[in-house]
């Protein structure tokens, strides 16, 4: 029996619209600039990072990786020492942005009013590789931070898909991992899940990618969760 429903955030409970580029562009630049790499190395990072014409690709590191993880790429790029002042600035650079461009914080389709009912009858859980101060920020003003009887962020325990943080939500409610289920989008996500009883991949246009091979179940619309559910 299903006792927590644990989510991702990125990709599955909001969208990720195409306006998130700005600031992972001009966070490659700014970090970009403080090297002495050629055009074509530029160009070389900047693929590896997941930035493909001026475009965040899906399952890259810039939308998967946690801002911690981003920091230490950068660090490493630059061969500077102190990754956290990196790290602060990366999220100084992202709550910036969102902060003056609140349109980009959409809810997918259904979120809300599937949340609401979940909230009802399970433990609703969220685990980011997203830092607690943009997490809680955008939850908030999406209008979810309060569904959420737990909330992981990757500033405070290891990111996924290490099992720190559901092992600490098994501990606060008195849970075993096979009473949970992770619903997220990226194949880190569906590594996550495979340590629950089952990774939900929600993939709404319904492509079935590579990437989320791994998947013990697929949704393509967030009120598919309660026929699942009553099946698990």
């Amino acid at each position: 029996m299903v006792k927590a429903i644990v989510f991702d955030k990125d990709g599955t409970l909001l969208a990720l619209s195409n306006a998130w580029d700005q600031p992972a562009v001009e966070i490659s630049e700014f970090f970009l600039n403080q090297t002495q790499l050629s055009e074509v190395e530029r160009a070389q990072v900047k693929t590896s990072l997941g930035i493909v014409n001026g475009r965040v690709q899906a399952n890259s590191l810039f939308a998967t990786a946690s801002i911690r993880q981003q920091a230490e790429f950068f660090t490493q790029l630059m061969g500077k020492r102190n990754k956290f002042r990196v790290e602060k600035t990366l999220t100084q650079i992202y709550l910036k942005f969102i902060q003056a461009h609140p349109q980009v914080i959409q809810l997918n389709p259904g979120a809300l009013e599937v949340l609401s009912q979940l909230s009802q009858d399970y433990i609703l859980a969220l685990v980011t590789n997203d830092s607690r101060i943009l997490t809680d920020y955008i939850l908030k003003q999406a209008g979810i931070y309060d569904f959420f009887d737990f909330i992981a962020c990757a500033d405070e325990f290891p990111a996924k898909p290490e099992p720190d943080a559901l092992l600490a939500l098994a501990a606060k409610f008195n849970l075993n991992l096979a009473d949970m289920v992770y619903v997220g989008d990226s194949e880190v996500d569906m590594g996550y899940g495979s340590l629950t009883q089952a990774a939900i991949a929600y993939d709404s246009k319904g492509h079935k990618s590579s990437y989320l091979a791994k998947a013990d179940y697929w949704i393509t619309d967030l009120y598919q969760l309660f026929t699942l559910l009553d099946t698990l």
